[in-house]
């Protein structure tokens, strides 16, 4: 191979890169998505614990990323269990939930009182939806 050539192929390779690495972004998000896709797979009919779900994506994915994960776990029969401390993914969770999942969908806060007993409190889709508009604390 000659020089021209390499040359040329490390052109083509740069400008794939940008193209699909600068102006396209919003795609990489489904390289993260397919461990999380393959472990609701694996759990068919089970459980799923996801720790940080958050972690690795970019905010502007979030709503999308629930929806992708709520029908394949709708679709496996798996119970999801989230935790997460990243108001854009719970913003992108009541998002995807209204549009679509407002009866399967549920939302819990726990904390820890001062005699070291954990209390959870319940957040139904209109209170998620009331405490995110009102920018209440839910994290």
């Amino acid at each position: 191979m000659s020089n021209l050539d390499k040359t040329i192929r490390l052109i083509i390779a740069a400008i794939i890169f940008f193209v699909f690495g600068f102006v396209c972004q919003c795609w990489w998000w489904l390289i993260g998505l397919v461990p999380l896709l393959t472990a609701v797979y694996d759990c068919k009919d089970g459980a799923l614990l996801v720790d940080e779900i958050s972690n690795g994506f970019h905010y502007s994915v979030m709503h999308n990323l629930w929806k992708v994960l709520i029908n394949a776990a709708i679709k496996n029969n798996t119970q999801l269990f989230v935790t997460t401390h990243d108001v854009d993914s719970i913003k992108g969770l009541r998002d995807a939930a209204i549009e679509n999942y407002k009866d399967i969908i549920a939302a819990f806060k726990l904390l820890k009182t001062s005699g070291d007993e954990l209390n959870a409190y319940h957040y139904s889709l209109e209170s998620l939806d009331y405490s995110i508009n009102q920018e209440i604390e839910i994290r």
